[in-house]
């Protein structure tokens, strides 16, 4: 796709396959968290978002994203700060939505503790 104006906090349609294990799988949403300064990539880095489900409430990787007119999500669902990944912009099918630079921060934070940033704060 090749397009500088894929934008932190956009939702998009991503195909993620091919996939190995239990990483997540198919064409779904994904909210693009990478800042403008790696722009000069066709890469961006990406959370995946799947349905809200009650057991990920213990989960503090998933960030709840509620339906709105803003991001265009059918349902209730999750960002998964646990499945980042950086990914082509090739992989890019269709703009969705945006989530609200609140939520970004949110999801952005829950990376940085699965990574271990928030360690020994």
């Amino acid at each position: 796709m090749t397009d500088t104006s894929i934008a932190r906090g956009e939702i998009w349609l991503v195909n993620f396959d091919p996939t190995v294990g239990q990483e997540i799988q198919k064409a779904r949403p994904a909210v693009v968290i990478s800042i403008g300064a790696a722009f000069r990539y066709s890469l961006r880095i990406v959370v995946p978002i799947t349905t809200w489900q009650d057991k990920f409430a213990k989960d503090f990787w998933m960030i709840r994203l509620l339906p709105d007119s803003s991001n265009h999500l059918d349902n209730e669902s999750a960002a998964n700060a646990f499945q980042i990944r950086c990914v082509s912009e090739d992989r890019f099918s269709k703009k969705l939505g945006m989530v609200t630079s609140e939520q970004v921060d949110k999801i952005a934070k829950a990376v940085a503790y699965c990574i271990g940033l928030n360690e020994g704060d």
